[in-house]
């Protein structure tokens, strides 16, 4: 039967009304939450367009029969075949297509509004086809999914020279190879035959990753990662600093997972720890900038906003904590979603101002902000969602597709971003919507822009990107994110069957780029690298709270309490060492010759009879630790590019050489906690701290060869 529209709430004052003259006259020293000027208030057809949209949201003839919606799967499935087919015939294994030339590029190299090198010889990794890996597993098709799987581990390295912007190399590429290894290797899903699968995808994400790595390789001498790197040889002697927002915030899901099922935690580690000194830099009103030096911190542009530059930055904060399950990044997300509505939201519309005084610098519409209702639903503010939506479907439905930039004073298009590249965002808050609302108007919606987009978007070979939305002048590109978003999130609308939906599987979370990863508590224990705080901070600002990590006593490790956390490192660094400090490390630094082992004798001679690398059986666990960090049993030997160190818990560690700043040292230790070791100042160490990081899953083998001189430091 028809579905009833959805009764509309009660009206309600909206928080973000410009105050009265009067009123700032006043108070003089308080800043409006948002100053909209009165003209954008009074506009005829701003008065017309809510108009629209609120007939469009009391409309009652939205319902579709089941005949209708399989139909329309049906559709949308032959639109994807038309894009891939045309893809895999014409332009593989280049990275996109060129539908009107029948062409191919290999736009890796040119994502992030990058300048190819016209003398590299790169020619491709098959951006498109890995990048859509997981679409051919959400609409059936086994057997092609499984054939290239096997082409891409068999074809694919990335041992390639080619300079790659981070943000987008890991939310296409590690996303895609991720997502398709969690896939193929669930035997619900019967994706592989048997034996044909063995974790190659995996090992091939793990590769990758540790290239985009080289992104954090200055990371103590500079508060965030390199916005670009190259896959080969790294950073370059004179890249550029500055990044972004959503840059350097949307690294966690990707990086977490890979430390997840592999082990390996330095790259969970090095994204939370980039997103923790990003939160630093947030304004007195809660709000982020734009775009940033990734060496000072200083932000390049103020601008605060959903859109571009930022959006993912707010998806990943909540989505770590429905991942992760790490209560910080909630509280984040809570401080970050408060802060946009109290200062940017104007109506169902977003504005962009000023991160310091909240005072709009751009009223317009940014088609990236349509992932904005869907954040929004999955946050659990439906009305909120349902209202943005309304007001965003209305631009799509006056132009047929979504503008980059819609100026909502003068209600025109941009005048030189009038582009629609197949952006997928839209589509995907409207999925969410009718998900958690089952109302058919969503239904309605998505084949509204189905049909948009097969009268302006469809040519013989695929799909292309709309150049012009008034004249619509095509452009020769069909974006990877076509096939990998686009597709999917509007095939699952109308799939109401598919394994992502089933009750038994609510497990799976999406990440930027439309890519299926498991959450965290669906995984093996056994491969588990975060625990879960007992205690929780009550404010991710409060750096003084204690925070107690899960009971490891099962490992047979001493449980030690985590100290104090430090002063944040890009703090640290930005400071020079005072000279007391200076002198006190000369005085205790041991004469030439003396050595970690003549250090330990003469630890032993201080009444000390026990072997300074085990616990004293006389003391309590928590004295056990106190002795193990602190006392000088703490052993450091330089070598070249990496350093060796062991403490009385006989714990090692490895790890090359980050920066002659602050360094970080993270154990490779098996079955024992490991332990982020940060030492602060130059080779001479004036100091250290400890923190507990993770669990390793297995034991394995560290070894350590140095050759250089031994440091030992005292605290």
């Amino acid at each position: 039967e028809p579905i009833p529209a959805r009764v509309a709430p009660p009206a309600r004052p909206s928080p973000l009304t410009a105050r009265t003259v009067k009123e700032r006259e006043d108070n003089p020293n308080t800043v409006p939450s948002l100053l909209i000027p009165q003209p954008m208030r009074r506009t005829p057809w701003l008065r017309l367009v809510s108009l629209f949209v609120l007939s469009w949201a009391q409309a009652e003839d939205f319902y579709m029969s089941k005949g209708e919606i399989l139909g329309m799967r049906e559709k949308v499935k032959d639109m994807f075949y038309h894009g891939y087919d045309s893809y895999m015939r014409l332009a593989f294994p280049h990275d996109e297509l060129k539908p009107l030339s029948g062409g191919h590029t290999d736009s890796l190299a040119e994502l992030g509004n990058a300048k190819k090198d016209k003398n590299s010889d790169y020619q491709g990794v098959a951006m498109t086809l890995i990048d859509s890996l997981d679409t051919l597993a959400v609409i059936g098709n086994k057997t092609e999914f499984a054939r290239a799987v096997r082409w891409v581990v068999e074809n694919i390295s990335f041992d390639v020279d080619v300079r790659v912007n981070l943000f987008e190399a890991n939310i296409r590429l590690l996303g895609g190879l991720l997502s398709a290894h969690y896939l193929a290797s669930d035997p619900t899903l019967s994706l592989m035959p048997n034996d044909q699968y063995n974790d190659e995808l995996l090992t091939l994400a793990h590769d990758l990753g540790k290239r985009l790595l080289k992104a954090f390789q200055d990371r103590y001498n500079r508060m965030f990662p390199y916005a670009w790197v190259n896959l080969k040889t790294g950073i370059r002697e004179d890249e550029v600093s500055d990044t972004c927002t959503a840059g350097i915030g949307t690294l966690i899901l990707e990086f977490g997972l890979l430390s997840h099922y592999t082990g390996d935690v330095v790259f969970y580690h090095v994204a939370n720890q980039a997103l923790d000194r990003l939160w630093k830099l947030k304004s007195t009103k809660g709000l982020f900038g734009n775009t940033l030096d990734g060496k000072t911190g200083a932000w390049a542009n103020r601008n605060s906003g959903i859109g571009a530059g930022i959006d993912s930055f707010y998806e990943y904060l909540f989505k770590a904590y429905v991942m992760f399950g790490d209560q910080k990044f909630l509280d984040m997300f809570h401080k970050t979603y408060g802060a946009v509505n109290s200062h940017l939201k104007s109506g169902p519309w977003y504005v962009e101002a000023d991160m310091h005084t909240a005072r709009p610098t751009h009223i317009q519409f940014n088609s990236l902000q349509a992932f904005w209702p869907g954040l929004q639903v999955m946050f659990g503010d439906l009305d909120e969602a349902i209202e943005t939506q309304d007001a965003f479907f209305s631009v799509w439905q006056r132009y047929g597709a979504l503008p980059e930039r819609y100026l909502l004073k003068s209600q025109v298009v941009h005048s030189t971003e009038r582009y629609y590249p197949l952006r997928p965002e839209i589509v995907e808050s409207t999925y969410y919507l009718y998900r958690a609302t089952k109302n058919p108007k969503y239904l309605q919606m998505g084949k509204f822009m189905y049909e948009s987009l097969y009268n302006h978007s469809r040519v013989q070979n695929g799909y292309a990107s709309i150049k012009d939305v008034k004249s619509k002048k095509l452009e020769d590109r069909m974006t990877s994110f076509f096939l990998a978003e686009l597709c999917k999130y509007l095939y699952l609308l109308f799939d109401e069957e598919n394994f992502v939906h089933d009750s038994n599987k609510n497990d799976l979370i999406f990440t930027t780029e439309g890519h299926l990863f498991p959450l965290a508590g669906s995984l093996d224990d056994s491969t588990s690298f975060v625990k879960a705080a007992s205690k929780v901070p009550t404010s991710p600002d409060n750096d003084n709270e204690e925070y107690e990590f899960g009971d490891l006593s099962v490992l047979g490790r001493l449980r030690c309490p985590v100290p104090v956390p430090p002063p944040s490192p890009f703090e640290t660094v930005l400071q020079q060492i005072d000279d007391d400090k200076k002198k006190r490390q000369r005085n205790s630094t041991p004469q030439r010759g003396g050595g970690p082992t003549q250090h330990m004798k003469n630890n032993q001679k201080d009444g000390n009879n026990h072997n300074p690398n085990t616990a004293n059986p006389n003391q309590t666990p928590p004295q056990q630790c106190m002795r193990q960090l602190s006392h000088g049993k703490l052993n450091i030997e330089v070598g070249a590019g990496s350093f060796f160190l062991s403490h009385a818990s006989g714990e090692i560690v490895n790890i090359r050489n980050l920066g002659t700043g602050l360094v970080e040292l993270v154990n490779q230790a098996p079955l024992y906690p490991a332990l982020a070791l940060v030492l602060d100042g130059k080779r001479g160490v004036v100091s250290y701290t400890i923190r507990e990081l993770t669990t390793h899953p297995k034991p394995t083998t560290t070894t350590t060869t140095t050759t250089t001189t031994t440091t030992t430091t005292t605290t």
